[in-house]
Order: structure tokens, then C-alpha cells, then sequence
């Protein structure tokens, strides 16, 4: 019986650590999809589920508790 991948939802103005984060998620059964801007983020979160999220607490333009919400 195949599973679909865990979809991920990862955060971070840091392209070089959202970078990182996708590429060792995406080597398991997982499904890692990363965004440097949050408000992007949240558009496509409203469009799509995702099991887990990856934010970054301290972004200029919103934090990531302020995404969480």
C-alpha cells in the first residue's frame, strides 16, 4: 500500500538554510516545498495542507509566530 509523502511547509529569509532544510527532508518520504518570504508562504498554505511547519521566528517582514497565527 503506498502512502503519499508528508507534505512539509518550510519558512526562513535564510536561502541557504531553507535550502538545507529541503534537501534533507526530501530524502525520506517527505515533500519539502520553501518559501523566503512568509507572506507568499501563507497564500499558498491557504491553497494547499501541509502536515508539518518549519518557520523561522525572526523574518523582517513577519515573524514566524505571527505566521503560526
Amino acid at each position: 500500500m503506498a502512502h503519499e509523502p508528508v507534505k512539509i511547509l518550510i519558512v526562513d529569509d535564510d536561502q541557504d538554510h531553507g535550502k538545507f532544510l529541503v534537501e534533507e527532508f526530501t530524502q525520506g518520504p517527505c515533500k519539502a516545498v520553501f518559501f523566503r518570504d512568509p507572506r507568499a508562504a501563507l497564500s499558498q498554505f491557504r491553497k494547499k495542507q501541509y502536515q508539518v511547519g518549519i518557520l523561522d521566528l525572526k523574518m523582517p517582514s513577519m515573524s514566524g509566530v505571527e505566521l503560526f497565527h
